[in-house]
């Protein structure tokens, strides 16, 4: 399949790239982390100096149908050991059959329902699906955000985290998740976003994780976060690297771009904030 893509079509790929990249404007100071979706990768960039290596793992990203936004933002908090309090909408669908069925599905995960005493059936998935009841997941070995998450407030309640599920990393297309993005490596990035917090060296936060207690540390200086999307990146060799348009949106895009025969550069206009939003996600 990739054998017959057309040169050209590679090259329209590279354009449409460039583009999604020209929204970003100015890259936020020296020390950012970087997400690329289509490539399931993170970067945690500190200096842009000759040399200067970023940190670098593999990620699980949205499903298709449930993809991954893309969006700018910020770590503001590292929560150890996190309660795991899912959404509604997983809690009404997904896990609401489950309980039906077995009266001791919840305790076998660890979690527990809160707000929903004395409902039952339809009216407790009706609650669930309105947030009026809820479950959470307690710390532990079988939460599904693993050890570590990483606090960025936004209103796609996306975030970096830490997953039990590490066989999943060895696959090469890894979309997986409701979303969220989890990490092949969280103590690293922990390292980096806690680097201007001296008294949190490796074997504080390895006495944290290992105590099991819910934590929640707030960053000095939050650290930006850019969830990208681009099919065409960069090797450490400088050669292009392609990758699938996992959701569809460079097919969105190029559909826009070439709408009137205008030139790929002449779209998506900046907003005041220097942004502009992915014509892809409407």
């Amino acid at each position: 399949e990739a054998l017959a893509v057309t040169p050209a079509s590679r090259a329209r790929q590279i354009e449409l790239s460039l583009e999604r990249l020209r929204w970003l404007g100015d890259l936020p100071g020296d020390r950012f982390v970087a997400v690329n979706i289509p490539q399931f990768r993170l970067w945690a960039v500190s200096g842009r100096g000759a040399g200067s290596q970023p940190l670098d793992m593999r990620v699980v990203v949205g499903a298709t149908v449930n993809g991954t936004p893309v969006f700018v933002d910020s770590i503001e908090a590292i929560e150890f050991n996190p309660y795991w309090n899912v959404p509604p909408s997983i809690a009404s669908k997904e896990l609401f059959p489950k309980l039906a069925r077995s009266s001791t599905y919840l305790a076998s995960q660890d979690m527990e329902l809160l707000g929903g005493a004395g409902l039952t059936g339809r009216e407790l998935q009706r609650a669930l699906a309105a947030g009026k009841a809820r479950i959470r997941q307690k710390p532990g070995v079988l939460n599904a955000l693993g050890r570590v998450k990483f606090v960025m407030p936004n209103r796609h309640n996306v975030y970096l985290h830490d997953t039990p599920a590490r066989q999943l990393f060895e696959r090469s297309r890894r979309d997986f998740s409701h979303g969220c993005i989890r990490l092949e490596r969280p103590l690293d990035l922990v390292e980096f976003v806690m680097r201007d917090l001296p008294a949190w060296d490796s074997a504080r936060v390895a006495d944290v994780v290992a105590a099991g207690r819910n934590l929640t540390v707030p960053i000095r200086k939050p650290v930006p976060v850019l969830i990208l999307y681009s099919t065409v990146g960069a090797g450490p060799d400088g050669r292009p690297q392609f990758a699938h348009d996992l959701y569809g949106l460079d097919a969105k895009l190029d559909a826009v771009l070439s709408a009137e025969g205008r030139p790929f550069s002449a779209v998506a206009p900046r907003t005041r904030s220097g942004r502009s939003q992915d014509p892809g996600r409407h």
